[in-house]
């Protein structure tokens, strides 16, 4: 299951990599770029907790230590309410506090002092 994390990665990097040749042709498309590249970002995010929430390893061989364990993805998304999408909020941000220990990657989106960034 590496492989579909390195789809994820590459795709994100893929998507800022377009937009950086974009803005160099136009540079009056910056808050577009910005944009495209954010929601790119929340989803690999979002799947990220998705997949270590089910025990899978990043392409580093790297699994965050969970609290709860779920069995499938399908398990996952029936506990937080089958969900197709997070927002990057205070609700996920409790979701992965109760998921992960707290020595987690995640965690890092939350622990900005200014997190209405996010």
């Amino acid at each position: 299951m590496t492989a579909e994390i390195d789809i994820e990665r590459k795709e994100l990097l893929d998507e800022i990599e377009y937009w950086n040749k974009q803005i160099a042709l136009n540079s009056n498309i910056v808050e577009l770029a910005f944009f495209k590249v954010f929601v790119k970002f929340e989803k690999f995010i979002i799947d990220s907790i998705t997949r270590y929430s089910i025990g899978l390893k990043s392409s580093y061989d790297y699994a965050p230590k969970r609290k709860l364990e779920f069995q499938s993805k399908e398990h996952f998304m029936d506990t937080v309410n089958n969900r197709d999408f997070f927002e990057i909020n205070e609700r996920l941000e409790k979701i992965v506090m109760q998921i992960f220990e707290d020595d987690n990657p995640i965690s890092f989106f939350f622990s900005s002092s200014d997190k209405t960034f996010y």
